[in-house]
């Protein structure tokens, strides 16, 4: 599909956000509510001057956006890419992920809450001081992943390798812990949680 540029307020007359190209932010604050995207590519966008309510985000893509403290409850993502983002203070509540891409993120502060990812990858992106509650991993790929001080309480990540990212201080329980990957320093950091004391 041949994307076409457009604006907030062009989509918004339409009533639907499909097939676009949008690179300048509103000329207002706007609200969009439970709104679809779909086919889109969003460059260069603050997302932090509009109330966003998004219901699905299909097939889309946001380079060097700024989301930061941005919402997303039950919002389902199919074959999204989030490039070189600012994503501080997300709260993604009840969402659902699937082939979902960030790259390079900023996402100090995230909170995935009650969320299930799947085959989805998370590169080089700072999630340092960042929450994950009650959420599940499915064929989730990390590499160089900075989650130092993040807390992971209720989670299911059987199979997910942490191996190459920072694990540093993070505050988890045991079953969180249960059939990940880490390398032999990690384990050793991670022996606390599990009530082992090394002599």
């Amino acid at each position: 599909m041949k994307l076409v540029s457009s604006t907030f307020e062009d989509c918004i007359d339409k009533g639907y956000f499909e097939g676009v190209i949008i690179k300048s932010n509103p000329e207002s604050l706007i609200e969009l509510n439970r709104v679809n995207f779909t086919d889109c590519l969003f460059e260069n966008v603050d997302f932090t001057k509009i109330k966003l309510d998004i219901n699905n985000i299909d097939n889309c893509t946001f380079i060097n956006c700024n989301l930061s403290n941005v919402l997303f409850n039950d919002t389902v993502m199919f074959n999204a890419k989030f490039d070189n983002c600012k994503m501080q203070g997300v709260l993604f509540d009840s969402c659902t992920f699937e082939n979902v891409n960030f790259n390079n993120i900023n996402g100090r502060y995230i909170n995935f809450s009650m969320c299930s990812l799947k085959k989805s990858n998370f590169s080089e992106c700072d999630l340092s001081e960042s929450r994950f509650m009650q959420s599940e991993f499915i064929k989730v790929d990390l590499n160089k992943v900075n989650f130092k001080e993040s807390e992971f309480i209720s989670m299911k990540m059987k199979g997910t390798n942490f191996s190459n990212s920072n694990i540093d201080e993070i505050i988890t329980e045991t079953t969180s812990l249960q059939g990940i990957k880490v390398n032999a320093g990690q384990a050793l950091s991670l022996s606390v949680h599990l009530g082992i004391e090394i002599v």
